[in-house]
């Protein structure tokens, strides 16, 4: 609490502790700190920043509907792109070798894409018009933080689960691909010595986990290729070891 003359107070609400003004104490707490103390007490429960990505110098940060580029360098708001639904995640994707842009998923399901031609120059970012979009209700969504080369989306389509990848300005759907695939099965980012990305499937409480790449290719005709395979099915002794959020795996063994 603040009084009149700009002293601050703070009450100590244990449970065997008297609350009064009484045993009340001062505080330090600074004026700037005080300003915030309302946000940062809601904030575990109210996102108002949902989702944030740098790339080189450009910081894009999503706020409802809008998402605004920062500056790093020159410590300045450049641009607010505002698109037509409540975005929940902006992610880094690769585009073409060593190349990326900004993507932004919608709460409708769209994919929205922010484009540069020059990444080094936060200034010549713009939107893009395009077409990308999901089916159904979102389970979840996880990016492939090594390469920063797929967005893997899991979405509920009436009894139907679907499993989307986004990379290089197409959207995949993989349920053919894939094997067992439920609404509940979570994605997990995998970290290996390999060139090429990987990814874990995973049913929670069962012992099964499958290991999938994905990569380009020339195909027989010499056209360059999408592929996604099964590269190990893992057996562990007893699935319900594995409890909890599971954020990302990974494995020294190249094979």
């Amino acid at each position: 609490m603040k009084r009149r003359d700009g002293t601050k107070l703070r009450v100590d609400t244990k449970w065997d502790t008297r609350v009064s003004l009484e045993t009340a104490e001062e505080s330090s707490i600074s004026d700037e700190d005080w300003k915030n103390l309302f946000t940062r007490s809601i904030s575990t429960h109210f996102k108002f920043y949902p989702s944030f990505c740098l790339i080189n110098t450009s910081f894009f940060l999503a706020h409802g509907n809008i998402i605004s580029l920062f500056d790093i360098i020159k410590k300045t708001w450049l641009k607010h792109f505002i698109v037509e639904e409540k975005v929940l995640k902006v992610f880094r994707n690769e585009k073409d070798d060593h190349l990326y842009n900004l993507g932004a998923y919608l709460d409708n399901g769209r994919i929205k894409l922010i484009d540069s031609s020059d990444t080094t120059n936060p200034d010549t970012w713009e939107m893009t018009l395009n077409k990308y979009g999901t089916a159904g209700e979102l389970v979840s969504i996880s990016s492939d933080m090594e390469h920063y080369r797929m967005l893997y989306i899991i979405t509920k389509d009436g009894d139907k689960a679907n499993l989307y990848g986004f990379t290089r300005e197409t959207l995949y759907i993989f349920n053919t691909l894939v094997h067992d695939l439920r609404a509940d099965t979570i994605v997990v980012p995998f970290f290996s010595p390999s060139d090429r990305t990987e990814f874990i499937l995973y049913n929670k409480g069962e012992p099964d986990v499958r290991i999938y790449t994905h990569y380009w290719d020339n195909n027989a005709d010499g056209v360059l290729t999408f592929y996604l395979t099964l590269k190990k099915h893992c057996h562990m002794s007893s699935g319900s070891l594995i409890t909890g959020t599971l954020h990302a795996a990974m494995s020294t063994d190249i094979e």
